[in-house]
């Protein structure tokens, strides 16, 4: 009988390698048995199902959803993370801290980064403790929204981040909504200005969060907009803001008299980055929808309760 065909010695030999913690040549000398046929005896063991595998692993039901995530909207990636606070602004921040631990393995050095402004993006770079990435150059991707909520501001987050990574930011030194077009063509040709939105075209990685049109406080910009404003969007079908960009429910960018008066990227002119989009609340579900049905999102970090809405 061929050694890998007697059961009892596979199984003897399974129990010092996988239990004992054995090596094969521990194994070998042992039983006096060559260690390519100790190799040979594991491996025949698992095509006779005489070994399983276990994982312990509390993220389970998480990882699930990321798969299915994954395969529904043809992400490349994506991550959910169970976050009980029930307080929105609570779960905002706990998302983030969360999040932070897996954003640099989607980055690489020398990467240059685009940012957005947002609650979402801000409270997973504050979250940050390590970043283990170097020589990034951090690019605002937006000018100042309003002068309340500086610590999520475009600007601030890429100063934030480039001295978490030991970088370097650019500074969008402009308001994000102007008062008439001439007023942004003019600004847009200020040389500063001009080379930030330069290299904005030029980013290896973007990070930003999705916004609901319905839902305009758990935005930044959408809330520096005024109610007509936000109504126009709506009567144009817009369901999703991304930084200055509105799509409807289909991904198609909507172009209005509003858009005309922002200064910054659009999601469509950094369509050869790397897009990390960060969302969470079913009230955002729809805005999300949107946006992957633009494929606009190719790494998408969420909470796992949008993850379930998203995937019924």
């Amino acid at each position: 009988m061929a050694a890998a065909d007697n059961i009892y010695l596979s199984l003897k030999i399974c129990h010092m390698y996988y239990i004992e913690k054995k090596s094969q040549k521990e194994i070998s000398a042992e039983l006096d048995i060559s260690r390519p046929q100790i190799s040979r005896i594991l491996a025949a063991a698992w095509n006779k199902n005489l070994i399983s595998v276990k994982i312990n692993n509390p993220f389970e039901n998480e990882m699930r959803l990321e798969r299915e995530l994954i395969m529904r909207y043809q992400l490349r990636d994506a991550l959910v993370l169970k976050i009980n606070e029930t307080n929105h602004l609570s779960r905002v921040e706990k998302f983030g801290q969360l999040a932070a631990v897996n954003l640099d393995s989607y980055i690489a050095d020398n990467d240059r980064v685009g940012i957005l402004s947002g609650f979402t993006i801000g409270s997973l770079i504050h979250g940050i403790t390590t970043f283990n990435r170097k020589n990034l150059e951090i690019v605002p991707l937006i000018g100042n929204v309003g002068a309340l909520n500086t610590e999520y501001q475009a600007n601030y987050l890429a100063r934030n981040l480039a001295s978490l990574s030991g970088g370097r930011n650019f500074s969008f030194n402009a308001p994000a909504k102007l008062i008439d077009i001439q007023s942004k063509e003019i600004l847009k040709s200020e040389p500063d200005i001009a080379s930030v939105l330069e290299l904005g075209s030029k980013c290896d990685v973007v990070l930003f969060e999705i916004n609901g049109i319905n839902h305009p406080s758990g935005s930044i910009l959408l809330r520096n907009l005024s109610v007509k404003d936000i109504e126009l969007l709506m009567k144009l079908g817009a369901t999703a803001s991304i930084g200055i960009s509105f799509l409807d429910n289909f991904g198609n960018l909507i172009p209005s008299e509003i858009s005309d008066l922002l200064l910054g990227k659009t999601i469509d002119e950094m369509k050869n980055a790397k897009k990390i989009a960060a969302a969470i609340g079913k009230n955002n579900v729809d805005a999300i929808k949107s946006a992957f049905m633009g494929k606009y999102v190719d790494i998408f970090m969420t909470d796992y309760d949008t993850a379930k809405a998203l995937l019924e």
